[in-house]
C-alpha cells in the first residue's frame, strides 16, 4: 500500500493507519488557537498529530498528545518522531478519561492550553464501522466527559479551544458554563459567503471576558479567501 503523506511547510503527516484523515477542521483549529506561551499544552484525541505539530511550530511549551486509537497512535508516533520538535512532545495511547485520572493521581502540572477536535455527529446515524464510529462520534468521549475533564486540569488562567459542528454550539456552551468554563472567543466557519455556518471554533477560560466573535469564509469566486490564506499561510505549502 502506498504511503499517504500530507506535507506542510515545516513538517509532514503520514496517515497510513489512521481511520480519520487530515481535515480542514484540524488545520483551522491548529491555526486559530491563539496560545503562544511556554507552558504545558494538551491535545485531546491528537489523531495523526497535525494540531500538535502546528502548535509546536509556534510555541515553546511542552505538549502532551493523547490518542487511544491504535492506528492513529502509530501514525502520531511516526509524525512526532520525525518532526523538529519531538523532544518536547510526549505521546500517550490513553483515553481522555484515563489521562485525567492519571494527572490527578500523579499531581502533574495543570495545562495552560487544552485543545481538541473532539468526536462529532453525536446524535446522528452511526457509521457501520465500529472503530470509525468511536473515532467520529460521542461514544468513547462525550462532550460531558470532555468538558468535565478539561475543567479539572485547566490552569486558572489557561484556555480550552475546540472545533465542533455549529448546530451543537449552544448546547456545548451551556454545558461548559455549568462547569464554570466561559466562552470568550468564537470563530464561525462558512464554506462560502451567505452560506450557513458549518463549524464553530470556541475558546473557553475560567474567567469571563468580553466576547470576541468573528466569521471566517473559506471560499470565494477566486478560490480560497484572503482571510483563510492569512490564517493558514504559516502551514500550508500552497499558501
Amino acid at each position: 500500500m502506498a504511503e499517504t503523506v500530507f506535507y506542510f511547510k515545516q513538517f509532514s503527516i503520514r496517515q497510513d493507519h489512521s481511520l480519520m484523515k487530515i481535515t480542514t477542521d484540524s488545520v483551522l483549529l491548529g491555526a486559530w488557537t491563539g496560545y503562544k506561551g511556554k507552558g504545558n499544552i494538551l491535545d485531546i484525541g491528537a489523531g495523526t498529530g497535525v494540531i500538535t505539530l502546528m502548535i509546536a511550530q509556534r510555541c515553546k511549551g511542552r505538549i502532551v498528545a493523547i490518542e487511544p486509537d491504535p492506528g492513529s497512535y502509530r501514525d502520531l508516533l511516526l509524525n512526532v518522531g520525525s518532526s523538529p520538535w519531538h523532544e518536547r512532545i510526549m505521546c500517550r495511547p490513553d483515553t481522555f478519561q484515563q489521562f485525567v485520572r492519571t494527572v490527578k493521581k500523579e499531581e502533574n502540572p495543570v495545562f495552560d492550553l487544552i485543545v481538541s477536535n473532539p468526536p462529532f455527529f453525536i446524535n446522528d446515524k452511526l457509521p457501520a464501522d465500529k472503530e470509525k464510529a468511536n473515532a467520529r462520534h460521542g461514544i468513547s468521549l462525550s462532550y460531558k466527559d470532555l468538558i468535565a475533564g478539561a475543567c479539572k486540569i485547566l490552569a486558572p488562567e489557561g484556555i480550552f479551544c475546540i472545533i465542533i459542528p455549529f448546530r451543537y454550539m449552544s448546547h456545548f456552551i451551556s454545558m461548559a458554563t455549568d462547569h464554570k468554563l466561559y466562552c470568550n472567543r468564537i470563530l464561525y466557519i462558512n464554506t462560502r459567503k451567505n452560506k450557513e455556518h458549518t463549524r464553530v471554533l470556541l475558546e473557553f477560560a475560567k474567567r469571563k471576558k468580553t466576547l470576541d466573535a468573528h466569521t471566517l469564509v473559506i471560499h470565494d469566486s477566486n478560490g480560497y479567501t484572503d482571510d483563510f490564506r492569512t490564517m493558514t499561510r504559516e502551514y500550508y505549502l500552497f499558501m
